[in-house]
């Protein structure tokens, strides 16, 4: 029974301690190679990502850019019916390129997750103290680029990274891939700028 208070203890410290609160906001790189501000409209888009959160919000926003974004079922079955594997690795891209073709994609718009974690315990008494769903920490780093099919254009990537640690992957996700893609979104306008923790507004 008296393990049982250093043990709440341990968690209630968890809960608190600031170096492990999830981010104020996303740290944000934006790289702009070629064409960062023309239109998508009808552009035929091939989307894709190892981590379906990520995949999801790429899709919805190729689609309020009023880009033709191909069905992940079609990508599905065309991966299929060509044996095509996708993984997160160096030959990923030029396989996307490939898919790209056989489905007329004009462009292509990719999230890669780079999922780093360890676990955090407390020795006590000679004892780890801590259930690893709660003392497994995720500082997940997410690359949304945006590439063509031909196998030299790139038109741009935007690198999002939390300022701390978290305890919950997939909202972490969430919010890297949705600061990347509301960065490149706001400085499609000319006009507009980006700054990490205050968003999009105009030049001044």
């Amino acid at each position: 029974m008296a393990r049982s208070y250093p043990r709440l203890g341990f968690l209630c410290l968890l809960a608190f301690l600031p170096s492990c609160a999830p981010a104020a906001h996303p740290i944000t790189e934006r790289v702009c190679v070629m064409h960062c501000r023309d239109s998508l409209r009808d552009v035929r888009m091939l989307v894709w990502s190892p981590n379906p959160t990520a995949e999801r919000l790429l899709l919805d926003w190729a689609r309020e850019q009023e880009a033709q974004a191909i069905d992940s079922s079609s990508v599905q079955a065309a991966l299929e019916e060509q044996h095509i594997v996708l993984n997160a690795d160096s030959e990923t891209e030029q396989k996307l390129r490939g898919l790209g073709r056989i489905l007329g994609a004009d462009r292509i718009l990719v999230a890669s997750v780079l999922t780093q974690s360890h676990p955090l315990y407390v020795l006590y008494s000679g004892y780890k103290e801590g259930h690893p769903r709660v003392t497994t920490l995720f500082d997940p780093v997410v690359t949304v680029r945006s590439f063509g099919v031909d196998g030299s254009t790139v038109y741009w990537n935007v690198t999002a990274r939390g300022q701390a640690p978290s305890f919950v992957l997939e909202p972490a996700v969430t919010d890297l891939t949705q600061a990347a893609l509301r960065r490149i979104t706001c400085e499609a306008d000319i006009e507009n700028q980006w700054i990490d923790g205050s968003g999009c507004s105009r030049k001044q």
